[in-house]
């Protein structure tokens, strides 16, 4: 039996955002992709990615993905009312 592996990717840090993080790298990345403010905010992150209970990880990373596509809509209407 073939097992399907996800590496989650923690982005965060000054040089980075939360609508950086959702319109370029999420999508682009199969596995979870997880902004975090900075090192000292990741323990709770990874804590949620690792969690013994499948179900509460895995509403944890469609949580993250639906505020990504949120973020997603708002990028997408700037774009539009810019007119970029």
């Amino acid at each position: 039996m073939a097992l399907s592996v996800q590496v989650p990717l923690l982005i965060g840090g000054a040089t980075t955002s939360k609508m950086h993080t959702a319109v370029k790298i999420a999508p682009v990345y199969s596995g979870p992709v997880v902004y975090v403010l900075d090192a000292s905010r990741s323990v709770p992150v990874c804590q949620a990615l690792v969690d013994k209970n499948l179900k509460q990880r895995q509403e944890y990373c469609e949580e993250v993905r639906t505020l990504d596509i949120e973020r997603n809509l708002l990028f997408a209407c700037w774009l539009l009312r810019s007119g970029s």
